[in-house]
C-alpha cells in the first residue's frame, strides 16, 4: 500500500506532517526494473515542481502568502526549454513562433476584423514562458519611467559605473554615427548604447553574452527557499506546471477565495492571500470576463482597451568601410536604440539597431545565432 502522505519535498509549512523518508521498493534494478519511460517533468518534479499527490495535498491544506508571485506559481504549460532558446545550439532556432505558440482565448468576430490585431502574437504555453524566446533589448529607464520603483532600486542606477559594463559590450561606433545625425531625424529624442537583458552567470565566468529567461532563475528561487525554509527563515517556493487557471471565485465581499484550475479548485479561508495576474493583458483580461460579471462590458471596462507594440523588420547592407569596427577578421556585432515621438498624437517608437559584421559567415554562425542582440535581426548568408 502506498505511503499516506506528499511527496519529499518543502511542503511542511502548508499544513501537512513533517515528512520522513521512505525506503524505495526498487534500487538500481533490484529486484525489479525501474521506470522505464521518463520525460523532463517526470525528472523535475522530483525537486522542483509539485507532483500529483502533492498538488492533493495542496487542495485540502494550502495556504500561501502570495498565489502566482512569491509563494506559488501556477504554469499552465509544460517544461520544455530551460533556458532563453538562442544560448542552445543553433538549430533550437526552428521552434520559434508556429507550434510553440497558442492563443488561449476567443476573440469576437468585431475584433477578428480589426485589421491591427493580426499582429497580435499569442501565447508561449510553456514553463517560462515568452522569456524563453524574447529579443534582449531592455532599454534604459528614466527615472519618471521607474517612478514606481523602489527608492533603493533607483538610487543603485545613479551609482558610477552602473550602466558602463552593458554599454562597453555593445560597441559604439554605431551611436557615434546616429550622435551626430540624431538632429537630422525631427522626431527623434536620443539614442544610446542599448541595454540588453543578458550578463555573465557570475563574476568569474567567461561567457560574456548569456540571455536572461525565466526557468533557470526561478528554479534557483525556489533552492534557495527550500534552504530558508529548512532554517525556518523563509516559506517554501511551490511551483505548478501543466495547471491552467480558468476561473475566480469571490466571497460576498468581494474578496477572491479560490482559483477554479483543470486540475481542480485551489481555495483558502484566510484573509491576507494575494492573487497576482502575471499572464499578460489579453489573457488576463480574458480570465476577469469569464469570473466577474461586474467586469463585462455592460458594467466595466476590462478589455475595452488594448495597447501594445507594432514591430517592423528592416534588412539593409552598408559598406564595410562605413563603420571604424575593431578586428577587422572578427565577428563584430553592435547594439544601439533610438527613441522618440510623434509631434502630434505623442505616440513613441522604439528603434532597434543590431550591426552585424561577419567576414566568415559559416564558421560565425553559431556565436552569431547566440550573440545578437535580436533574433529577428540576424543576418542571413
Amino acid at each position: 500500500m502506498a505511503p499516506s502522505r506528499t511527496d519529499d519535498s518543502s511542503h511542511d509549512g502548508i499544513g501537512e506532517e513533517p515528512l520522513h523518508p521512505v525506503q524505495k521498493s526498487t534500487q538500481g534494478g533490484f529486484p525489479v526494473p525501474g521506470v522505464q519511460n521518463l520525460s523532463a517533468v517526470s525528472v523535475m518534479v522530483q525537486d522542483y515542481f509539485v507532483s500529483d499527490n502533492t498538488w492533493e495535498n495542496i487542495l485540502s491544506h494550502g495556504k500561501f502568502d502570495y498565489i502566482e508571485e512569491a509563494n506559488f506559481v501556477h504554469e499552465r504549460g509544460d517544461f520544455w526549454l530551460p533556458i532563453h532558446f538562442q544560448n542552445l545550439p543553433l538549430p533550437f532556432k526552428t521552434v520559434l513562433g508556429g507550434p510553440s505558440e497558442t492563443y488561449p482565448w476567443t476573440l469576437s468576430t468585431e475584433t477578428f476584423k480589426t485589421k491591427e490585431l493580426g499582429f497580435l502574437h499569442g501565447s508561449c504555453p510553456f514553463f517560462g514562458g515568452r522569456s524563453t524566446f524574447w529579443s534582449s533589448y531592455n532599454p534604459q529607464p528614466t527615472e519618471d519611467l521607474m517612478r514606481d520603483f523602489p527608492k533603493s532600486m533607483i538610487d543603485a542606477t545613479k551609482k558610477d559605473g552602473f550602466w558602463s559594463a552593458a554599454e562597453k559590450l555593445l560597441n559604439n561606433a554605431i551611436d557615434g554615427l546616429l550622435k551626430k545625425r540624431l538632429g537630422q531625424i525631427p522626431t527623434a529624442d536620443s539614442v544610446e548604447p542599448a541595454p540588453l537583458a543578458v550578463g555573465p552567470k557570475s563574476r568569474t565566468s567567461t561567457l560574456r553574452f548569456n540571455k536572461f529567461s525565466v526557468p533557470g532563475p526561478l528554479v534557483a528561487l525556489h533552492e534557495s527557499q527550500r534552504k530558508l525554509a529548512e532554517k525556518g527563515e523563509g516559506r517554501p517556493l511551490e511551483l505548478m506546471i501543466n495547471c491552467t487557471v480558468t476561473g475566480l471565485k469571490a466571497d460576498e465581499g468581494g474578496v477572491v477565495r479560490a482559483i477554479e484550475t483543470n486540475r481542480g479548485l485551489l481555495s483558502w479561508t484566510d484573509d491576507n492571500t494575494k492573487v497576482v495576474l502575471c499572464a499578460g493583458a489579453v489573457p488576463n483580461a480574458t480570465l476577469l470576463l469569464n469570473s466577474f460579471e461586474e467586469c463585462r462590458p455592460s458594467n466595466g471596462n476590462v478589455g475595452k482597451r488594448l495597447s501594445g507594440h507594432v514591430r517592423s523588420n528592416i534588412t539593409a547592407r552598408i559598406p564595410r568601410e562605413a563603420i571604424h569596427w575593431d578586428g577587422k577578421n572578427s565577428l563584430q556585432l553592435a547594439c544601439t536604440y533610438l527613441a522618440g515621438k510623434d509631434p502630434t498624437t505623442h505616440r513613441q517608437y522604439h528603434i532597434g539597431i543590431s550591426a552585424i559584421h561577419s567576414p566568415n559567415p559559416e564558421a560565425d554562425a553559431e556565436d552569431a545565432g547566440r550573440e545578437c542582440p535580436d533574433y529577428a535581426a540576424a543576418a542571413t548568408n
